[in-house]
């Protein structure tokens, strides 16, 4: 049998973690005197009361080794463990999970490096669970998920570069100019790094633009599958799946939210959209 682990920043839905058995392993969010463990101690609308409210920016880190030692551990012994993991150029977390798998050189553990977060990697956590379900071979997933890496388009835009600023990846002037001119920059992850794709002025243009960039990296029609993720707006993340729906005339986009992790370096107010084409795994299991 093949088990799926995957980690926090995900945020797969928990329907399926609950339907496919999946288990997730959190990466720590950390005020001044107090870590919290992302989706366990700490929900979206909690870490936001947090952060608006907090002097200093937290920080983050990802889980430690031994945390996934505890996981591989309690899972069957016979079974394949298919772990797939935050982008390795975004966080330590699948180094982490490789010193697990060192530490138990015995256990079946094969690691998959998503170049990603959020829902682009929810997609290959829920695609390769209802392979795994259905009982396809592991070299079978192994290859879906190398093609759900390359076609899987990520665009983002935050509401303000306030915590951009914080983490010292802005200078203050350059905050304050781009605040004054209303420039929204869209971000978008390319072979597993945050680079950017471009900017404009008004969040509104922003968002069209990411639906145009998605548009001319996954097409449109009945075989897209997309996701909108939001930071504390739930209201306009809807509206724009609705948008996103109508544009691309593709079936009603899913609606997630960002984790707290990966809150902390976006802030309240962005709004994502993670979109492939599942025609290209026609021949796949």
């Amino acid at each position: 049998m093949i088990r799926i682990v995957t980690d926090s920043t995900a945020y797969v839905a928990p329907e399926v973690i609950d339907r496919f058995g999946i288990v997730v392993v959190p990466l720590r969010v950390i005020f001044p005197g107090e870590t919290y463990r992302d989706g366990v101690d700490m929900t979206p609308n909690h870490f936001y009361r947090l952060l608006r409210s907090s002097p200093v920016l937290p920080t983050t880190s990802q889980p430690p080794a031994a945390e996934f030692v505890e996981v591989f551990r309690s899972l069957p012994p016979q079974d394949t463990i298919l772990t797939i993991t935050i982008s390795s150029k975004l966080s330590g977390t699948l180094a982490a999970a490789e010193a697990a798998r060192r530490e138990l050189p015995e256990r079946d553990i094969v690691l998959f490096d998503s170049y990603g977060t959020s829902a682009m990697q929810a997609f290959m956590v829920a695609w390769a669970a209802e392979q795994a379900a259905a009982g396809r071979a592991l070299e079978d997933i192994m290859r879906g998920l190398e093609i759900l890496r390359a076609r899987t388009t990520t665009f983002f835009t935050v509401d303000t570069l306030e915590y951009l600023q914080k983490g010292g990846r802005i200078g203050g002037a350059a905050a304050l100019a781009a605040s004054i001119l209303r420039i929204h920059p869209v971000l978008t992850l390319k072979e597993g790094r945050i680079e950017a794709w471009g900017k404009v002025r008004g969040k509104r243009k922003a968002l069209q633009a990411m639906i145009e960039a998605t548009r001319a990296g996954t097409g449109e029609g009945e075989s897209i599958r997309a996701a909108v993720i939001h930071a504390a707006c739930p209201e306009q993340a809807e509206e724009f799946r609705r948008e996103v729906q109508e544009a691309l005339h593709c079936p009603l986009p899913q609606l997630a939210e960002f984790s707290p992790v990966i809150g902390v370096h976006v802030g309240p107010g962005t709004i994502g959209l993670a979109a492939y084409d599942c025609a290209w795994l026609v021949g796949q299991p």
